[in-house]
């Protein structure tokens, strides 16, 4: 059985402790070709509660009432966290998708989750970019929203894809939405362990670093089961515990799938507390023996895992019905809503009617945006992009809206004719977020004119054009004043790929551009002063 212990630092060799317990034993993954670990996706401390030690030790006092033919919808405040000055905000629409895949992957379990309005904007940049759970759980206490489950989307929580703090929220990275890091991180939220439980940090039972697969198991391991460095206890204080390691046999008189690892007999046997690819089959390329010798290889399906997010696919029936029993005895504040709105949309249902697609309008403020009421939609995000709305850096307005219009506040200064400004609209209620974004519309403001641009430029010209891969173009500005200029060049599809300074004299300006990184295609060359821009297509042939 477990026993935790109370060591201190200087005595054991769990971690290298040079480095924090949070870089070492908690975030960590594996290099196959090479000997040692770092970056790991989910920085939830490995914990097992005691909610889930009582569940485990008698089941039938736990259940559920909920027939299973009966979905329980809970509640979820959405907490967007950008810098302090407003900037660094990850998209709605990113967010609202991944809000589409948790559904989905919830779906089996018989739990739905429905958004908590208003989604909220915080501007915090020590929120945005931590590296302590401490730091982010003491955020959370300060916007937490009363029985919901709080979700914090931001740049970088404690060096991790995500995490969850039973006492707070859960956080997770922009960088890593396009998964199912957001479902792994409620499953925690729910009560869940990882399928790997006791193996996080990747060591053995006895300390050492990493755990040789190709030897049988150890009967158990020992973990780091401190939270994280900066808590009550002292810095030269770690806790750690040990955990029964799960053999493969599911049948016989030494089965301990019920009391070893995460306690699921559903969820097979699995020791790899790292980021992993599986093959065709689903299962890991690494074998492993357990403590019979028996070979095995992790299976990839299970959201609690760390296999690929293109491995992930579902919950086991055992996770769901311990996600149900913790719902109904940890949750029933969060019951108060069975009936949310659960209408399915379809985008092809959206009509984008102003601006219409190639409009070139006569203003270039107040630039009004409309479309139809889309069947089953309450809100709307809408996008407005310089370039395509799938580049980065490339967005100038996100809205949420409750309309079918909106005036924009903006300034949207005329664009060369190749390269409009774009709009699109994603139609969404606060159960059903899967509908998408409508396909881009393009606009302008009028027809763009260098010399109008900028009054102090006499002419802007980029030459030779074509040019030969690994030639330098040379720009060429003749300016009527001294001036600070910013030149950015740009892929055809608006990703930025160079940016530099250039301090202008009253006269002719030359500057070298050396593209010698470049392949052949199309390139934009912009040139900004005064907050006004005027942009040049160049052409690089082989």
């Amino acid at each position: 059985m477990k026993e935790s212990i109370l060591l201190i630092l200087l005595l054991i060799s769990t971690c290298s402790f040079s480095q924090t317990p949070v870089s070492q034993c908690i975030h960590q993954q594996h290099h196959s070709d090479k000997n040692y670990l770092d970056f790991n996706p989910c920085g939830t401390p490995p914990i097992k509660t005691k909610w889930m030690i009582d569940y485990q030790k008698n089941r039938a006092a736990f259940n559920s009432t909920k027939s299973s033919n009966n979905i329980t919808y809970l509640p979820l405040s959405l907490h967007i966290v950008g810098n302090d000055d407003s900037t660094g905000y990850g998209t709605l629409s990113s967010i609202l998708s991944a809000f589409c895949q948790v559904n989905i992957d919830f779906l089996s379990t018989g739990i739905q989750f429905f958004i908590e309005y208003p989604i909220r904007y915080i501007p915090n940049s020590s929120f945005y970019n931590h590296d302590s759970v401490i730091i982010g759980g003491g955020f959370m206490l300060q916007h937490n929203i009363a029985n919901t489950t709080n979700c914090y989307f931001v740049s970088n929580p404690a060096g991790a894809c995500g995490y969850n703090v039973l006492y707070g929220g859960l956080t997770v990275s922009y960088n890593c939405l396009s998964g199912h890091t957001f479902s792994h991180e409620l499953g925690h939220a729910m009560g869940l362990q990882h399928t790997f439980f006791g193996w996080e940090g990747g060591h053995g039972y006895n300390g050492s670093a990493i755990q040789v697969f190709n030897d049988a198991a150890p009967d158990q391991v020992l973990y780091d089961y401190t939270v994280f460095k900066d808590t009550m206890w002292p810095a030269d204080t770690i806790i750690v515990d040990t955990a029964e390691v799960e053999i493969v046999a599911r049948t016989g008189p030494s089965v301990n799938c019920s009391t070893a690892a995460d306690g699921f007999c559903d969820t097979d046997a699995d020791y790899l507390a790292f980021r992993w690819p599986c093959n065709s089959m689903g299962n890991s390329l690494i074998q492993q023996l357990d403590p019979d010798t028996i070979p095995f290889y992790s299976k990839g399906a299970n959201i609690m895992s760390y296999s690929y997010d293109n491995c992930q696919q579902e919950f086991s029936a055992e996770q769901a019905q311990s996600m149900n029993a913790f719902i109904q005895t940890n949750r029933q504040s969060h019951l108060y809503n069975q009936n949310p709105t659960i209408d399915s949309i379809s985008i092809s249902d959206l009509t984008m009617i102003e601006p219409a697609n190639n409009a070139i309008l006569n203003s270039t403020t107040g630039v009004t945006f409309r479309w139809n009421s889309v069947p089953g939609a309450t809100h709307y995000s809408l996008k407005v992009c310089e370039f395509s709305c799938a580049t980065g850096n490339s967005l100038m307005e996100e809205v949420l809206l409750t309309d079918t219009f909106y005036i924009s506040n903006l300034i949207y200064p005329p664009r060369i004719s190749f390269l409009p400004y774009r709009w699109q609209v994603m139609p969404f209620n606060e159960s059903y977020t899967c509908a998408g974004l409508s396909y881009a519309q393009n606009f302008n403001t009028q027809i763009a004119s260098g010399m109008r641009i900028i009054e102090s430029i006499r002419n802007f010209s980029c030459y030779p054009n074509p040019v030969h891969e690994g030639n330098t173009i040379t720009l060429e500005v003749n300016a009527t004043k001294a001036l600070m200029a910013t030149i950015k060049l740009y892929s055809i599809a608006g990703q930025q790929l160079r940016q530099q300074n250039w301090k202008l004299i009253d006269g002719k300006n030359q500057f070298s551009l050396s593209p010698t990184t470049l392949g052949a295609g199309v390139y934009l060359i912009q040139l900004e002063i005064e907050n006004r821009k005027m942009i040049k297509k160049i052409i690089i042939s082989r």
